[in-house]
């Protein structure tokens, strides 16, 4: 530890600065090297706390404060606490009961700049006792701070006054403190979605992170006086094991903190993509590929899941200690093992899981009592405990079979019994599959949550499509999912449909195999177990034929309905896509995705029903589209005027757009009479939630690219086209787009500005350079390598192609400049993001309207394969 030896007195002001600045950089190069020698991190958090106390102390007597009277120096937070991680904020309270003078000001302000120059962040306030206790009385966390502080340097008797004040029962009395310390945590779990599973946990704040056990040694400071954890043994909250476990958890993720200070060097709480593999490296994980990160996360969450349960058990201890609620709430005998008092299934003896299906029976308890929100303390001691003691799993006694099987009939079942299950570590006592998925990392932009945490929300979704509280936010898919006769089935498939991640291979397929085993050996007969395992099997078809094919096509529609089957498989699936889309991640369920599912369900509910032998009948569909459209079409428009404009379509046009369009479209055209300008009309779709571009004009070769151009330079996505010519040569182009935030288009001035910059670019023919944006943080730690797949297609004049590669700033523009230099005409694009892979699907042909012969593909291959893997953007003037 660097020594404060110097005489800083011979010194000018910038030289001094500049001693201060090295000996605090010296610090935190010894506090690194310590860490590298396998010193104690609570040594280290400590040792820097007291290295700061020797600096502030040296700058108080360097700016003549000490001569000050009635003026203290006191540290507050974590820094009063006496913990300081290498990049944690200074905390610092200037107490003074007098008057600042003109000249004492002065010199704070001289104190605090020389704080700021050596590079430290400093939070400060200047106050008197007076004000601290009428603050800290309003605001709980300010009176948090005053409880962890103290004395630095200065007048003493300032703050002996302030301490005993805050000690005062008066300041903060133990129910009252309680209760906001609760609030305050309930909030800010809510801000993490109330989940610890995060891809990029932030290991202070994140539920189950060292917020939660600073929380608990708050509550037992302000009613105990207790400065240690340990005295909760004492008082007979914690168990000698359960305290060494709270210890152990706090050890690691201050670990991790530590680490994260040093690699960031700032004071970095979030475990971010870009950091977690050297952050496993300096933990000591030296796998190669994910595999460090891996286990080190696997770790981490673990911790975090004791964390959580120790701190729901002791806070409802101290609920119970503090303000009685759980032993005076009235009690209901549930059976001779269990009872509901107040809210929470208690315990009626402390031998209640000696008996294996009492962990199930639990959960049934709480199915069949609606008011059941929460498990009592001692029970959740005593679940800790047993689980640990259970030999293999419960799923291999037929008593818990039983049991569970009867829990996944039950209709408030998947609920909360199931979140409990996930919760309190049951799920992994009774399946061996379930216990590998626990904490399981996927590496990638597209899932949010680890493998278990994204599972148990797809059953957390199914079961609110059966919930009528809910029923205005999905009312198409509750109305599916109200006519599935063995729900239990359908969660089952949730349970199983990621249950093989990690393993290697076709997760689905591996998947498939463990459901049949799951539901065959739990008394499923062989038509219910095939169904579940075919839902785990298929349960990423709808979802990417809805996403990147073109649904409006009659026969994608009928090759997807032949995978399919029948309309019961497709109710299933329907609904399982639907939930499992919107538990990946906050960010990707959009209106636009739920409108591609419901014309996907709808269009294909409508082959089934026919049957399956039933040949698509093109003039039929296509007569049905006209004569659809001609009723939404306005009165006043002659059916003559109509007539001219169909003319001019080629029969694919009717195929390829709904009524509403080909309405909306024929309307727009009508009104736009002879002029020669270009058409351009952008149009919010209600039903898909999302803005239609319409474009329609003489065509031109790099008419596309410019579009698409523009709309990127305006920050919009393009998620489909469609792309054709009317029989005399007239492009009628259509595209959806929104935001970058996944919402259409709103607001006049927002369309008036697209359209005039699209008019604009077709009327001048500009060809301006394209300005790549930058690319975002998280895409830059991930590498995919670019795959170009060419599609069978029933079409002999098209080619389809799909490109998959890294979803970067400028792709499609730069993959439309591409198809513009090889002369190549692109009638249909489907523009999908999963995550940091782009998913693109294209119907291109020749000049000629011909397929792609394979000379060309076998370049195009090539040249889109290094334009995707570039991170430069290809398109030039």
């Amino acid at each position: 530890m660097p020594q404060f030896d110097v005489d800083f007195s011979k010194y000018d002001r910038s030289e001094r600065m500049m001693t201060f600045r090295k000996l605090h950089d010296q610090c935190l190069d010894w506090l690194s090297s310590q860490y590298h020698n396998g010193t104690s991190i609570i040594h280290l958090v400590r040792a820097r706390s007291r290295f700061m106390d020797k600096l502030l102390k040296h700058l108080w007597w360097h700016v003549e404060l000490e001569q000050v009277s009635g003026l203290s120096l006191v540290a507050v937070g974590g820094y009063g606490r006496g913990e300081l991680h290498p990049q944690s904020d200074i905390d610092l309270l200037l107490l003074s009961n007098n008057a600042i003078d003109p000249e004492t000001e002065a010199k704070i302000s001289q104190f605090i700049t020389l704080l700021w120059d050596i590079r430290l962040e400093v939070g400060h306030s200047v106050r008197s006792g007076k004000e601290c206790i009428s603050l800290g009385k309003e605001d709980i966390t300010i009176a948090t701070n005053l409880m962890e502080s103290r004395l630095i340097s200065g007048d003493s008797q300032p703050y002996s006054q302030l301490e005993t004040q805050v000690k005062s029962k008066s300041f903060w009395p133990s129910h009252k403190f309680f209760q906001a310390k609760m609030e305050e945590q309930i909030k800010r779990h809510d801000q993490y979605h109330d989940t610890a599973y995060n891809l990029e946990p932030n290991v202070k704040a994140n539920p189950g992170g060292l917020r939660d056990i600073q929380n608990i040694g708050w509550v037992v400071k302000n009613h105990f006086g207790a400065d240690e954890l340990g005295q909760l043994v004492e008082h007979g909250f914690l168990t000698v094991d359960e305290h060494e476990e709270l210890e152990q958890c706090q050890k690691f993720l201050w670990q991790v903190r530590f680490v994260l200070h040093m690699v960031t060097n700032r004071s970095e709480d979030r475990l971010l993509f870009d950091y977690q593999a050297e952050v496993a490296r300096e933990l000591g994980y030296c796998d190669e590929g994910n595999s460090s990160v891996e286990k080190m996360m696997k770790r981490l969450y673990q911790t975090i899941r004791q964390v959580i349960e120790l701190n729901q058990m002791l806070l409802q201890l101290f609920d119970d200690a503090f303000l009685e609620s759980y032993s005076t709430a009235p009690v209901t005998l549930l059976d001779n093992d269990f009872l509901m008092r107040g809210n929470n299934i208690g315990l009626r003896h402390p031998s209640v899981f000696d008996k294996s299906e009492n962990y199930i029976q639990l959960l049934l308890h709480v199915a069949d009592n609606r008011n059941i929100t929460g498990i009592s303390a001692h029970c959740i001691r005593k679940l800790r405990v047993s689980r640990r003691q259970i030999k293999g799993y419960l799923q291999h006694l037929p008593e818990c079979r039983e049991l569970f099987v009867k829990l996944m009939r039950h209709p408030r079942g998947p609920g909360r019994p199931i979140a409990f299950m996930h919760r309190y570590g049951i799920l992994s006592s009774y399946m061996p599959q379930w216990e590998r998925i626990v904490g399981q990392m996927q590496f990638d932009l597209f899932h949010a949550f680890t493998v278990d945490e994204h599972t148990y929300r797809v059953t957390k979704n199914l079961y609110r499509l059966t919930r009528a509280e809910f029923a205005q936010q999905f009312p198409h898919t509750r109305g599916v999912m109200a006519q599935i006769n063995e729900p239990d089935l359908l969660f089952l498939a949730a349970l199983f449909h990621d249950i093989a991640k990690g393993r290697g291979g076709d997760h689905s397929e591996l998947g498939a195999v463990d459901a049949l085993e799951f539901c065959l050996f739990h008394g499923y007969d062989q038509e219910q177990a095939s169904l579940v395992a075919w839902l785990v099997e298929q349960h990423l078809i709808m979802s990417v034929t809805a996403q990147k094919r073109d649904i409006q096509d009659p026969e994608v529609v009928s090759t997807f309905a032949q995978k399919i089957g029948d309309v019961t498989r497709l109710k299933y699936l329907y609904c399982l896509t639907t939930a499992d889309i919107r538990a990946t991640n906050d960010n990707l369920w959009n209106g636009w995705k739920g409108a591609l599912l419901r014309e996907l369900y709808s269009a294909t509910h409508a082959v089934l029903s026919q049957g399956l032998s039933h040949n698509v009948d093109i003039a039929s569909h296509i007569e049905e589209t006209q004569n659809s459209a001609l009723e939404l079409i306005h009165e006043t428009v002659e059916r003559e005027q109509i007539d001219l404009v169909w003319q001019r379509f080629k029969a694919e046009y009717f195929v390829r757009h709904s009524p509403e369009q080909v309405a909306w479209h024929t309307h727009n055209i009508i009104a736009h009479g002879d002029s020669s300008e270009p058409l351009i009309a952008l149009s919010e779709i209600p039903q898909r939630d999302s803005t239609e571009l319409f474009l329609y004009t003489y065509d031109t070769p790099n008419l596309f690219m410019n579009t698409v151009k523009v709309l990127d330079r305006k920050n919009l996505d393009v998620h489909d086209a469609q792309i054709m010519n009317t029989k005399d040569g007239v492009t009628v182009d259509t595209f959806v787009i929104l935001e970058r935030d996944g919402t259409p288009l709103t607001g006049q001035s927002r369309i008036d500005e697209v359209t005039e910059s699209i008019r604009y670019c077709i009327t001048n023919d500009c060809d301006e350079p394209y300005r790549q944006p930058k690319m975002e943080r998280k895409l830059k730690h991930f590498n995919v390598e670019a795959q170009v797949k060419y599609i069978t297609s029933e079409k002999d004049n098209r080619t389809m192609l799909e490109l998959i590669a890294l979803d970067r700033p400028g792709l499609l523009v730069d993959v439309a400049t591409l198809f513009h230099e090889m002369k190549l005409s692109l009638h249909a694009a489907k523009i999908s993001t999963v995550g940091e892979r782009a998913e693109d699907f294209f119907s291109l042909s020749t000049e000629l309207g011909e397929a792609l012969p394979d000379d060309i593909k076998n370049e195009l291959k090539e040249k889109l394969q290094s334009v995707a893997n570039t991170t430069d953007s290809y398109a030039h003037p």
